[in-house]
């Protein structure tokens, strides 16, 4: 198994010579600019990737599929919905997926508890994000 960490929580793993993108946010490096419910004024994305933007697009075009935890923009953002393929495998909770159908993805795969998906097990788990206010808001 190989991870590789692109930014945030953007991260490619390839298990098993499978290639799997979990949470794109894709945008060039600011273009979210800063995030609500935060103490500073950040421009996200943060950084910008570890490779090209013609390195991504090879990248993208080789990934056997993707996994969406949730739809924050800085895990599914809009340049991902345009720069990943209609026909790739979307893995997300099954609560987000009619918005993903809807985006145009063809290949949703809606994740209840678990799958079995190309030989790999897939669980879904709770997470949270903060705790007291903001974890109440988010």
């Amino acid at each position: 198994m190989k991870l590789q960490l692109w930014r945030n929580a953007t991260l490619l793993l390839n298990i098993n010579g499978i290639s799997i993108l979990v949470d794109p946010m894709l945008g060039e490096k600011g273009v979210l600019g800063p995030f609500p419910m935060t103490d500073n004024e950040l421009l996200n994305p943060l950084i910008d990737f570890p490779f090209s933007q013609e390195e991504l697009i090879k990248k993208l075009r080789s990934i056997d599929a993707v996994v969406i935890t949730h739809l924050h923009p800085d895990h599914w953002d809009s340049k991902a919905i345009e720069l990943i393929g209609k026909n790739v495998p979307v893995l997300c909770p099954d609560i987000i997926a009619d918005q993903i159908t809807q985006q145009g993805f063809q290949n949703t795969v809606p994740v209840n508890t678990s799958i079995h998906w190309d030989n790999i097990e897939i669980f879904k788990t709770k997470g949270q994000h903060g705790t007291g206010e903001i974890g109440e808001k988010m």
